[in-house]
């Protein structure tokens, strides 16, 4: 999970120019992953939200998650050796929480390695 985890928080850093201090994954379930990441707030965003624009912060945030979603997907689907077929989330502004869910396929559904 902690390779997982590092490169996930490694991958918003790169797009957002800041990561997360606190990420971790848990199973919740034998097909569901949830990922949360704890205080990845901007100097841009605390700005922001100090101003009341928590619409413009939260709006980013998803625009970002929706973005990163592919390089998400690869990171899961490398580190468990499974097809991601959904990937949700949210976020959070107090407490400064984001989370990002993944539905993997049940396992024996992926497809082999070199088939069709």
């Amino acid at each position: 999970m902690e390779l997982i985890t590092g490169e996930i928080a490694a991958a918003i850093k790169r797009a957002w120019g800041r990561g997360p201090v606190a990420t971790a994954a848990r199973w919740a379930g034998p097909n569901l992953l949830v990922v949360l990441m704890r205080d990845a707030h901007t100097e841009q965003e605390r700005t922001l939200c100090a101003a009341g624009c928590d619409g413009v912060v939260l709006e980013g945030r998803g625009a970002l998650r929706r973005i990163l979603e592919p390089e998400l997907r690869s990171i899961v689907q490398r580190g468990t050796g499974r097809e991601v077929t959904a990937v949700l989330g949210g976020e959070r502004l107090e407490p400064d929480l984001s989370t990002a869910i993944f539905m993997l396929a049940p396992r024996g559904t992926e497809p082999v390695a070199g088939g069709p």
